[in-house]
């Protein structure tokens, strides 16, 4: 019996304020789509990345140095396990030494 009864008063006040019903009902559906579209993004975007890294052959593994490298830096570079074994490149670039007055 009180569920017939909550079910008329519910029908009742939607009738009464349709705008209100709609206008709740676009807030929930956009609050689920928005939801469900970021939480799909991610999977896809990180799939995404990893095509393009793999497609184009970019490096998987990059080590900067301002004073230049150690040869323990060279060793634990060489450690590190790699799906493949790339050739390791040696790139110098030119720096300039200032003098602080």
């Amino acid at each position: 019996m009180k569920n017939k009864t909550y079910l008329k008063a519910s029908l009742r006040e939607i009738r009464q304020s349709k705008g209100r019903f709609i206008a709740i009902t676009l807030i929930i559906f956009l609050g689920t789509f928005l939801f469900v579209g970021v939480k799909a993004t991610g999977p896809i975007l990180n799939h995404s990345a990893s095509e393009y890294v793999n497609g184009q052959h970019l490096a998987d593994l990059q080590v900067t140095s301002t004073l230049g490298l150690t040869e323990d830096d060279i060793d634990a570079a060489k450690k590190v396990v790699l799906t493949q074994k790339p050739p390791i490149n040696f790139i110098t670039l030119p720096t300039q030494m200032r003098s602080c007055k």
